[in-house]
């Protein structure tokens, strides 16, 4: 692989207090310095949404230009509107519009755009229009039996990605009728992950949803797999090169952006425990969601992250919060105590508990995680458990639910305390 992203990286740390070492790696010019010329295949009025199907110029990668094929949904009436980037996960089959005109529907103008490419190394390529780039692919190609190599991020289809998602922010700033102060990002699964690397470069978002997604990658001992499941197959060294630019730990510093963490319990490729450590450690304003006993159920569904921007622009009321609950053995009762912030008058308000013997613990699967309703006592919200055996463990946060439908998440709280969940090697 070229060594100049190294070099790049010692200039940038030489700089400054502190400088993202990838910015060179996914700078991408301003259309004033690279044109987008773009290219309208279709376009429509219906149902109060302009709907257009275009392609513009990306910047070039791996040697070769780039395009990028989109729709573009706007409403057809009005001034200025708030945009979001929409981004889809992996194995993206067909590009579709619904999406875009969702939000177009509820007042957004919004640029869903393919990041895949043609993936040529599917078993079934995927059939045009899609987006033009010239990549060998995400993340890493199968050599053998539990063995892969890394593509090297100079030429990984995912640095790509993360310079579409900005010439997209580019583009909506350029479309008279968008507000460039109110640009959100809403990604999804593989999306989620571009999404964190993307709000960590570009300082002016307002706002982002991160549906099934984390940072961390590999800095939770017991955490390394699921969706990155093949990176974590490859030589230390090439994982060691990979997550230097492509975790997106590295631009947490830099985020100022309104942040939705929304995953599941089970999620089968963003893991429940380094969700919850990429959703401490962001910087600024943060709002999280953790759906009992889902994997990946909601990946299409973008209900919530509209509902988060809205609540953003201040047409909507702010999203309910619970605190992280604390527990009180009271004779053979262990108490659960939460305290609520929430403008409904009425939130449904529950306590999720998994419940096992600490030396067979998951976090996942069987036994399911457990609903228990809270009841307000006072100024909080409690409910009672029986108490831990010798041996068990407690795993629980608390959920509210407005009548809205928006709904927040506690970060969680183990009882006894269980290092290993947190990242941290148990001491002997």
């Amino acid at each position: 692989m070229p060594r100049s992203f190294f070099v790049v990286t010692a200039l940038c740390l030489t700089a400054t207090a502190w400088a993202d070492p990838r910015a060179a790696l996914f700078d991408v010019e301003d259309f004033s310095a690279l044109p987008p010329e773009v290219k309208i295949l279709s376009e429509k009025t219906e149902e109060g949404v302009v709907l257009s199907e275009l392609t513009f110029q990306g910047a070039p990668f791996n040697g070769q230009p780039t395009r990028i094929y989109a729709f573009y949904a706007r409403p057809a009436t009005g001034d200025r509107f708030p945009g979001v980037v929409l981004i889809h996960g992996a194995n993206l089959g067909v590009l579709k519009k619904d999406g875009a005109v969702n939000y177009a529907r509820n007042g957004f103008a919004c640029l869903s755009l393919d990041w895949a490419g043609p993936a040529a190394e599917r078993k079934k390529p995927r059939q045009p229009p899609y987006s033009e780039v010239s990549s060998p692919g995400p993340m890493a190609q199968k050599l053998g039996e539990n063995k892969f190599a890394i593509h090297g991020v100079e030429t990984d289809l995912l640095t790509n990605a993360v310079r579409f998602i900005l010439r997209g922010l580019e583009f909506l700033r350029n479309q008279p009728e968008v507000d460039s102060e109110n640009l959100f990002l809403s990604g999804t699964s593989a999306g989620a992950h571009l999404t964190l690397m993307a709000v960590g470069l570009d300082p002016k978002i307002r706002g982002v949803s991160v549906k099934y997604g984390n940072a961390f990658i590999r800095d939770m001992p017991g955490y390394f797999g699921g969706y990155f499941g093949p990176l974590s197959l490859t030589p230390k060294d090439q994982q060691d090169e990979w997550l230097a630019a492509l975790d997106p730990k590295h631009g947490f510093p830099a985020i100022r952006a309104n942040v939705l963490m929304l995953s599941g319990t089970d999620d089968i490729f963003f893991w429940m425990p380094i969700v919850l450590e990429s959703y401490r450690q962001l910087p600024g304003p943060k709002h999280l969601i953790m759906i009992p006993n889902d994997n990946h159920s909601t990946v299409n569904v973008e209900t919530l992250p509209m509902k988060y921007f809205q609540s953003i622009l201040g047409v909507s009321a702010a999203f309910p919060v619970a605190e992280t609950p604390s527990a009180n053995v009271e004779g053979n009762e262990l108490l659960l105590s939460t305290t609520v912030d929430s403008k409904d008058p009425e939130p449904n308000v529950s306590f999720v508990v998994k419940r096992m013997p600490l030396s067979g613990f998951r976090w996942k699967e069987d036994p399911p995680w457990e609903v228990i309703p809270a009841v307000l006592e006072g100024t909080l919200w409690q409910t009672r458990l029986p108490a831990l055996t010798p041996g068990e463990q407690i795993v629980a946060y608390a959920n509210v639910e407005n009548a809205d439908g928006s709904i927040g998440s506690s970060d969680t709280l183990e009882v006894p305390d269980y290092p290993r969940w947190r990242g941290q090697k148990p001491q002997n």
